[in-house]
């Protein structure tokens, strides 16, 4: 059976590889540029003396830019390989034996369908997880330099257990959605769509997976009150006394803001008759991987049941 699977999908296998090795071949060469300028230019000495890096963070940032990829090039890249893999691989999986109707050779062959559903899903799953496992070790390190350059954030999905977990998701959902509908094309749109809806809004609700830190600052800490540049910051502005955070300063305290010359004076004085004060609100960066892992979970769990789903669904089915 497990010839009979390579067969059916050695093409898709070679393509997977070649990208595989393609995107390693990209990250490897720009991962070592990118460490070596990391070196060079005091970077990672600064860092590790903890002083104040900002100058020599630009200098790197500007000399990394120039010699090697575009992170957000990657941002932009990585959240479509595990789509891809939902749309091209999961969603016909199981559809297009449904819509050709060749399932009925498998059976007929005395393969009884729990079997012939666990070999499909086990070497593919398996496949997957490997293939964006190794993947994620590569941007993971690659990512390294960027890290420390206060950009933990922006390479949240590209790195770690998170990339390999929405591989895993976007193929069950594929086969899931494939078993149900049991047509290739309209299984392939669902899962495009499904997949981006919750992708887009597991992006947006992650860094509330933990509660969120405040801190609340006297207006004078001056540069202070805005925090470090490696936090990930969901709101920085004025509160009143009791912590609320109140928007925009000119209309909580009604001053208007056009063709006003003293409009600085004014701010000042609603401020101190309120005792305003300056809030944020932010997840450190030792949440980082927390947040990973809870992410993570969520996905697995996920995929779990809509692993079971496609079992229940097809050993259900008459014909």
């Amino acid at each position: 059976m497990i010839w009979f699977i390579w067969r059916q999908y050695r093409i898709v296998a070679i393509i997977g590889l070649a990208l595989l090795a393609l995107l390693a071949l990209i990250l490897i060469k720009d991962g070592i540029v990118t460490h070596a300028v990391y070196q060079s230019s005091g970077m990672a000495a600064c860092l590790a003396h903890g002083g104040n890096c900002e100058e020599i963070g630009l200098r790197f940032q500007t000399q990394a830019a120039s010699q090697s990829l575009n992170w957000n090039a990657l941002t932009y890249l990585m959240p479509w390989l595990p789509l891809a893999v939902g749309v091209f691989v999961g969603a016909p999986l199981i559809a297009r034996e449904q819509e050709q109707r060749t399932h009925y050779f498998a059976w007929l062959q005395s393969v009884p369908r729990k079997r012939w559903l666990i070999g499909k899903l086990g070497l593919l799953i398996g496949a997957t997880l490997l293939g964006f496992g190794l993947l994620t070790l590569l941007t993971t390190w690659w990512a390294q330099p960027w890290d420390a350059d206060q950009n933990l954030w922006y390479l949240y999905h590209i790195q770690g257990l998170v990339l390999p977990a929405y591989a895993l998701f976007a193929l069950t959902l594929g086969i899931a959605i494939g078993t149900f509908v049991r047509h290739t094309v309209p299984a392939m749109a669902l899962t495009f769509v499904l997949f981006l809806a919750l992708f887009i809004g597991l992006s947006a609700a992650y860094p509330y997976l933990l509660p969120p830190m405040s801190t609340t600052y006297a207006l004078h800490n001056g540069n202070e009150s805005w925090g470090r540049p490696s936090d990930l910051v969901f709101y920085a502005g004025y509160a009143d006394q009791q912590g609320h955070e109140i928007g925009e300063i000119s209309t909580y305290c009604n001053v208007p803001i056009v063709n006003n010359s003293q409009y600085g004076t004014q701010i000042n004085q609603c401020i101190r008759a309120r005792h305003l004060q300056w809030k944020r609100v932010y997840q450190p960066p030792a949440r980082f991987w927390p947040l990973q892992w809870i992410h993570t979970a969520i996905l697995l769990v996920i995929s779990a049941i809509l692993v079971l789903l496609t079992f229940w669904r097809l050993l259900r089915r008459r014909h």
